[in-house]
């Protein structure tokens, strides 16, 4: 499960509620050891997953640890393996940026590429990737949602009248010279206007998965963390495909 997950939150709620009832329902039950130390055992065990609840809450909502390799203090990066035993090296640093090709997308704003928390001090990783389509007036919006989505790389995307899903049929090769991404998988999240396109591109590319969102009344914000939610952890070397 994902650190920043809504299972993963309602998992351990449920489990502070079931440990709250047996403990009002074991309280008055029992010998005066047994009742010390049902109420001990149960107080406690109640208190430290109410703490994890909070925690969990407030963790999905300002992303301090956006990953268990974050919570843990591991550079996610396989130090346990000698580096002599890959058979390769990680892939070099790239540029976050899209290179001269992508004017043929015909976008009304330059594209761009949302790094996650932590990408910079996992340089052997590779991340799931989010294409968003939207129009150039919701970017700004779009792009401070998509800083607080914690795991992946997210491509703003704001089409054109002329944009078509064969021009965007060089995203995947850009995107790869660009940013540490996902071979496939990829998920898309779109406005109302651009479904169309939306549909397109997941029809002509490999590289997208299933996973396709339509922002909704609950905006940008909720529609990337769900979309998020469908994608798996980012993959440090060698792991990756």
């Amino acid at each position: 499960m994902r650190l920043t997950g809504i299972p993963l939150l309602v998992l351990t709620g449920t489990a502070t509620l079931i440990a709250a009832a047996a403990t009002v329902y074991a309280w008055p039950r029992g010998g005066r050891l047994r009742r010390v130390l049902t109420r001990t055992v149960g107080v406690v065990l109640v208190e430290s997953l109410l703490v994890s609840a909070i925690f969990l809450a407030v963790n999905r909502d300002q992303s301090f640890y956006p990953s268990w390799d974050a919570l843990t203090g591991g550079s996610g990066a396989g130090d346990a393996t000698p580096a002599a035993a890959h058979p390769a090296e990680p892939p070099p640093p790239v540029t976050g940026r899209f290179g001269p090709a992508a004017r043929a997308w015909h976008l009304a704003e330059p594209p761009a590429i949302i790094t996650p928390a932590g990408y910079e001090a996992r340089p052997g990783a590779t991340y799931p990737v989010i294409v968003v389509l939207t129009a150039a007036a919701h970017l700004t919006e779009v792009r401070t949602a998509a800083q607080r989505t914690p795991g992946v790389v997210t491509v703003l995307l704001a089409p054109t009248a002329l944009t078509s899903a064969a021009a965007l049929a060089s995203l995947g090769a850009e995107l790869h010279q660009a940013a540490r991404v996902a071979d496939q998988g990829w998920a898309l999240v779109t406005d109302q206007p651009h479904q169309a396109l939306a549909g397109k591109m997941r029809g002509a590319d490999r590289h997208f998965g299933p996973a396709l969102g339509v922002v909704g009344a609950k905006g940008w914000a909720a529609a990337l963390t769900a979309a998020a939610e469908q994608l798996p952890e980012p993959l440090a070397w060698p792991l990756q495909p």
